[in-house]
């Protein structure tokens, strides 16, 4: 058989493994693809969020309902009882919707826990990160877990735990803490532990980011084995059946009562499996590499700056690290790494010179006043910020402000896509952030898309309760995150006020509600470029047909159809060399040098159809 036969072979056997969902008008621009509530008859907060690489969305939080909805078949479906709460009781849960937003595909409790994080490795397992509510609940572990109970010091105990793809079954559930971790002798302090973020790599390793004090379990050969005073930040890297650790850290700066430390916020791994995490420091010795953009924290330990750092993979050495700030307090709670490692960091700050970049989208703080001290004197609003930086944290790529002008933004997370595009959402107290194809024009959240170089937005919207006063506390984002067609995920916690729900959400209003809190959860198509409104049509976005093209060329396309568009597939001179399952893709190709013939074809229940353009590399 031929090659060409071959490959005619291949492409006949995909397609007709191919499974059409139902029919449902493709988007030509961006749109709020669903968005729904997620709430009972009281509180329900989402806490963490992520989604895997089929599209599916993951959440996790804590309800005080009992009669918060779960499903057939789900690990528990039984609440647990409460003394803290008024209602009596207080559960962990963790949720999967559909790719429609229209259903859940399983819904389970776990046990009297507050969620801090969530991951989601390749097969679907949910990895959460939580603290246990009160010290005297039982907490389920699994028998050869890495601890199997929790005396605590601090008096909480934190647990890492894995749900199998289908909610059905707790992997393994691990016990974090040590009764003797977090107490400060120096000062007689009891500074504890606290866990804020877990990542995944490709071998479902666990990796756990915690704010710690001294006495707090480390491994041996580990880059820092111990702190006398204050806190500094602890990364753990977990065997794959959460049966012992592969290691164990300290990492950061020494400190004084004044000043008590260091704290760590979120946590990604990179394609060699190094620890990449972010956070906040006063420390005036915040280790850094030799080559980091910034070495010197510019006030001193009178204010925070953020930081970046990145340890190995056996946590024995700090590959990289830099701080990253101006004179007022810098605080990181986001960060994303690209298929080429390069490190994306996003957070709020208060600094007039915090370090921006020539042509970024925004490179001017927010002149506006947010509040005020108990002497009546102003206190200037907050920006959110987005840097990039390569793998070696040595100088920044880009950085910008984001926000508007006169409002305070918060709750800054960060995602990035295949093409490195930094997606960030927030909340913000001003009127006037920035939109671009936006779905919505109000709202206190918002969502943009940059380009790769921070130079403009791709995309930006807001959605949420409307804007009412300049502190912008009434939604808080959990995460954002973005599947390998471009498209948005956002989920979170609502505090007052509404969002916008699309027809056949799981849920279109929130439930009855005794303490005013329910959660959301939504999904943004987002194309690369206005597609055509013509139906079974593709669109090449970029490179231009006779286009002068990079030997490593950006592809960007989308296919517009009145039925589903169930997948999508480059050819360069005839041969197959990206395929996804999705309407519209960025993604890059290599090119050899001369002119090249690509042809971009979709398919739907239908059959293919396709649209082909020249290019020619050096």
């Amino acid at each position: 058989m031929s090659p060409r036969s071959k490959l005619l072979l291949l492409v006949s056997t995909w397609f007709a493994c191919l499974v059409f969902p139902a029919a449902s008008q493709t988007a030509t621009r961006p749109t709020l693809w669903y968005s729904t509530f997620l709430s009972a008859s009281s509180r329900t907060s989402i806490t963490a969020s992520a989604i895997d690489a089929n599209g599916y969305q993951y959440v996790t939080g804590f309800t005080t309902a009992p009669d918060f909805p779960t499903t057939a078949g789900a690990y528990n479906r039984t609440p647990t009882k409460s003394n803290n709460s008024l209602t009596g009781y207080q559960t962990m849960f963790v949720a999967k919707f559909n790719r429609a937003g229209t259903a859940l595909v399983y819904s389970t409790f776990v046990a009297n826990l507050v969620p801090a994080g969530i991951a989601i490795d390749r097969s679907g397992n949910a990895y959460v990160i939580a603290v246990a509510a009160t010290t005297t609940d039982t907490i389920p572990t699994t028998p050869g877990a890495w601890r199997t109970s929790c005396v605590s010091a601090s008096g909480q105990c934190a647990y890492l735990m894995k749900l199998n793809s289908s909610g059905t079954t707790l992997v393994y559930s691990t016990s974090l803490l040590g009764k003797d971790c977090g107490f400060d002798a120096t000062y007689n302090l009891q500074e504890g532990i606290s866990f804020t973020a877990v990542a995944v790599d490709s071998t479902q390793h666990a990796y756990v980011l915690a704010t710690a004090g001294p006495g707090c379990y480390t491994t041996p050969g580990a880059y820092k084995n111990a702190i006398s005073s204050g806190s500094n930040l602890i990364v753990m890297r977990f065997t794959a059946d959460a049966s012992g650790v592969l290691y164990s850290t300290y990492v950061g700066g020494t400190h004084s009562a004044a000043f008590p430390g260091d704290s760590g916020t979120a946590i990604a791994v990179d394609s060699l499996n190094h620890a990449v995490f972010t956070g906040t420091t006063t420390s005036t010795d915040f280790p850094t590499s030799s080559n980091a953009f910034q070495r010197t924290q510019h006030t001193q330990g009178d204010a925070a700056d953020a930081f970046i750092a990145k340890v190995n993979g056996d946590g024995s050495k700090l590959l990289a690290s830099t701080l990253l700030g101006g004179v007022g307090n810098d605080m990181a709670s986001g960060i994303a790494i690209d298929h080429n490692d390069q490190v994306y960091v996003a957070g709020r700050t208060d600094s007039t010179d915090f370090p921006v970049t020539a042509g970024a989208v925004d490179t001017t703080p927010d002149p506006g006043t947010c509040d005020y001290t108990d002497d009546n004197q102003p206190i200037r609003c907050s920006d959110a910020f987005v840097a990039k930086l390569p793998s070696d944290l040595s100088r920044l790529i880009y950085s910008t402000y984001l926000g508007g002008p006169n409002g305070d933004e918060a709750s800054v997370r960060v995602a990035v896509d295949s093409v490195g595009h930094a997606y960030v959402t927030g909340s913000s107290g001003s009127s006037q952030v920035p939109l671009v194809k936006p779905t919505n024009t109000t709202g206190m959240m918002w969502l943009s898309e940059l380009n790769s170089r921070g130079s403009a937005f791709q995309f930006s919207t807001r959605y949420g309760p409307a804007v009412s006063k300049i502190i912008s506390s009434d939604i808080e984002p959990s995460a954002v995150a973005v599947d390998p067609a471009g498209n948005a995920y956002v989920a979170g916690a609502l505090f007052e006020g509404y969002v916008q729900t699309t027809p056949g959400a799981y849920q279109s209003a929130p439930l009855d509600n005794r303490d005013g809190r329910w959660s959301f959860a939504a999904k943004w198509d987002v194309p690369p470029c206005t597609l055509s409104s013509i139906t079974r049509t593709v669109t090449i976005c970029t490179p231009a047909n006779e286009s002068f093209v990079a030997n490593k060329m950006l592809v960007a396309a989308g296919a517009t159809d009145s039925s589903k568009v169930a997948a999508m597939r480059v050819y360069i001179d005839g041969l197959s060399v990206f395929t996804i399952a999705a309407s519209h893709f960025n993604t890059y190709v290599t090119l050899t040098s001369g002119t090249h013939r690509m042809t971009i074809t979709a398919w739907d229940s239908s059959g293919p159809f396709s649209k082909t353009i020249y290019v020619t590399a050096p």
